[in-house]
């Protein structure tokens, strides 16, 4: 994986979160992406590929951090 692919999912969970207007839709967006075989969880599982295990790592890092904050952002926000 690289700086391009990161910052594509990046790009595209942005993008999947300002079409969230509910707890029901934040829950499949979490499932997609975190759940068994989200693609979060998918780029993980290729950890064990990857010729360069560290930097991998901080990428998918990268990813779900960006994830995670969004998440609780708009859970706050449909909360209110």
């Amino acid at each position: 994986m690289n700086e391009e692919r990161v910052n594509s999912i990046i790009s595209e969970i942005n993008t999947r979160f300002e079409s969230v207007n509910d707890m029901n839709e934040l829950y499949l967006l979490k499932s997609e992406y975190l759940g068994k075989k989200g693609i979060i969880t998918e780029l993980q599982s290729g950890i064990k590929d990857a010729t360069d295990k560290k930097s991998y790592g901080i990428m998918i890092n990268k990813v779900r951090t960006r994830f995670n904050e969004l998440y609780y952002e708009y859970q706050k926000k449909i909360e209110n």
